[in-house]
């Protein structure tokens, strides 16, 4: 039986950043069914659902880690009982909502992602967006483009952590011109 897992500080950061008590203890409880049943958490909805989402990636590296130690499957319940544990409905209900902007959200967090093209500390920098207001975002998604006009070099484009902490999109833009040799061989499409 798994005696203890670690409690890493984002867990307690995305734990901090949910509204209700309710949501606070879906999320506490999936993250214990995860690290000591192995149990997929069902019926999360909601900030709960990008909370668990968002620190899947440890919780699946430490039962991984515990299962290669032990070398015994982490998908049993330590406790009688044979139904995975899951959400109670009045949390279900309440988030359902709330849910629709959590997946608006991450699909604005990918065009973000994609559009941005540096692609590190994907984790970090999903953090940070799911931090930001609405009205911030969308001002994201329309500066981003100009940006990545700015910079095709990827080598020269900020850290995409960097660009969210520093507020880049408020930045003027800085449209370098050609000299004429570089004009001559884009011209050549070289």
């Amino acid at each position: 039986m798994r005696k203890a897992f670690n409690f890493y500080r984002s867990y307690f950061d995305v734990f901090s950043e949910l509204g209700s008590d309710k949501e606070k203890i879906a999320f506490i409880s999936a993250l214990l069914d995860k690290q000591f049943l192995g149990v997929d958490p069902i019926n999360l909805v909601g900030a709960v659902k990008m909370a668990y989402i968002s620190q899947r990636h440890s919780i699946d590296q430490q039962v991984k880690g515990w299962e290669a130690k032990t070398g015994k499957p982490l998908n049993y319940p330590s406790v009688g009982g044979s139904v995975p544990p899951s959400v109670p409905p009045s949390v279900q209900e309440e988030g359902k909502e709330e849910g629709k902007e959590q997946e608006k959200s991450i699909d604005q967090f990918g065009t973000f992602w994609e559009t941005y093209g540096v692609k590190k500390s994907k984790h970090k920098t999903k953090l940070l967006w799911a931090k930001m207001s609405e009205e911030t975002k969308s001002k994201i998604l329309a500066a981003v483009p100009a940006y990545v006009a700015s910079t095709p070099d990827l080598k020269f484009r900020k850290h995409p952590t960097t660009y969210l902490n520093g507020r880049c999109w408020e930045d003027e833009i800085e449209i370098r011109k050609l000299t004429p040799y570089e004009e001559k061989l884009k011209t050549l499409g070289i």
